[in-house]
């Protein structure tokens, strides 16, 4: 079902792979045998310190563990003595000389005479003096703005209102709300739609400010209703002369100033717009110089330099990784042959004769010492450890034999036990028949069972 999947061919090599190889693997060869011969020394050494620095920490384990830590556990067990027993001391020194006095002293003499000497006398005077004072005080006040404060800001309240609040609600009510009511629909309102007419291409901006007028309008509409009745009651005559010749000139240069405002916004889209394809235009001369000045630059960087050297540099790489690799091998065979060398030299210049010398001076010296003075010696030892022990053994009984003697001489001797009679010739058997040879030399006599016996 799968396709058959063939190996890819191996890419050809130019000359100057060849060129740099050999060179290449002859440096590194050369750089890399000492390093793999003194990475070896370090194992080897390493392995040696392993061996015998293992045991040795063990053996310090062992020491921390049954000297050490009994050692530091005392020290920090009289350390903690010692410094239970400062801490004690200086505690108790602190609270003689710092603590007691001052606790003495606010408890036998600031507070008492801050309870008696001020606390009773102050409380006393609040009592009797200031607590009636107070309240007099609380009294006269309460009736002095009950009888005269409240009645005098009421009518003072009352005046003011008369003579400031109320003519200018009036004012407000029947003479501005009705003018501005007048104002808003003949005026503003008309206003209002050519302004909106005018500046419907300058967007949103003119729309909401319409809306302003607009609500403007309004207010001025319910003021204006006020204002028309208060003109029409009072002063119709001077508000005609007013908006003749005051009103009617005003609102016409709203209307041109609104006009001319519409068109400045007309114009500010224009330049907008204007502003925006020059910007495009500025946007499309950035881009063809970004791609002229950089980009093309780059790509023919990375094609026709950074590719070449790229590959260049994958070639050494390769080769040197090859080289590396080759050399690290090579070294470890001639680091193999050297340890081998060097092997057989130890064996011949320290080995065979370390051998020789065993076999032939050490061995029969250890077996004449052997022979002529450690065995005897072992034996006259034995010997001796053996006379001594069957002469303590013979004391021991002799002094037995004396303490039984005196014992029976003291106490008399024990109970001898009596033999049991028994038929003569005939042995007793639990049940079985077979006969058993008791004393040596003489023939055994047949053996009943007692059950068979009457």
């Amino acid at each position: 079902m799968h396709p058959e999947r063939t190996a890819r061919p191996p890419e050809p090599e130019g000359c100057l792979t060849a060129a740099i190889r050999i060179p290449v693997r002859i440096v590194v060869l050369v750089l890399v045998v000492p390093l793999r011969l003194g990475w070896d020394v370090i194992l080897l050494c390493g392995a040696f310190l392993r061996r015998t620095l293992r045991p040795v920490g063990r053996a310090l384990g062992r020491f921390r563990d049954a000297v050490l830590a009994p050692v530091g556990r005392a020290v920090a067990r009289t350390a903690e003595w010692v410094a239970t027993a400062c801490w004690w001391l200086a505690a108790t020194l602190f609270k003689t000389v710092f603590l007691w006095p001052w606790l003495g002293l606010w408890r036998y003499v600031v507070v008492p005479v801050a309870v008696h000497g001020i606390a009773a006398p102050t409380a006393w005077l609040y009592r009797t003096v200031l607590t009636p004072l107070g309240h007099g005080l609380a009294r006269g006040t309460a009736w002095a703005y009950a009888r005269l404060l409240a009645p005098l800001g009421r009518g003072t309240g009352r005046l003011l209102w008369a003579v400031l609040v109320w003519p200018w609600t009036a004012l407000w009510r029947y003479a501005v709300v009705p003018v501005a009511t007048w104002t808003y629909r003949w005026i503003l309102t008309p206003l209002g739609h050519g302004l909106s007419w005018l500046a419907s291409g300058a967007g949103k901006g003119l729309a909401l400010l319409g809306r302003g007028f607009a609500l403007l309008g309004r207010g001025l509409a319910q003021i204006g209703r006020g204002l028309g009745w208060l003109l029409r009651i009072l002063l119709l005559t001077p508000l005609v002369l007013l908006y003749r010749w005051v009103l009617t000139p005003v609102g016409h240069g709203l209307s041109w100033l609104a006009s001319g405002a519409g068109k400045g916004f007309i114009l500010l889209g224009r330049g907008f717009a204007l502003l925006g394809r020059g910007l495009a235009q500025i946007g499309r001369g950035l881009g063809w110089l970004l791609r002229i000045l950089l980009l093309t630059p780059l790509v023919l960087l990375y094609r026709w330099v950074l590719t070449p050297v790229g590959r260049a540099l994958a070639v050494v790489a390769r080769e040197l990784a090859d080289a590396l690799v080759v050399a690290w091998r090579v070294a470890g065979y001639v680091t193999r042959a050297v340890g081998r060398a060097l092997k057989w030299l130890a064996r011949h210049l320290i080995g065979r004769p370390a051998t020789w010398l065993y076999r032939s001076v050490c061995t029969p010296v250890g077996h004449l010492v052997r022979d002529a003075v450690w065995r005897p010696a072992r034996k006259a030892a034995v010997e001796t450890g053996r006379a001594v022990s069957a002469a303590l053994a013979s004391a021991r009984a002799t002094v037995a034999a004396a303490r039984r003697d005196a014992w029976r001489a003291l106490f008399g001797g024990p109970r001898e036990p009596e033999p049991v009679p028994g038929i003569p010739g005939r042995a007793r058997n639990l049940g079985g028949a077979a006969s058993r040879q008791t004393v040596p030399g003489a023939a055994a006599e047949s053996e009943i069972s007692l059950h068979k016996g009457g």
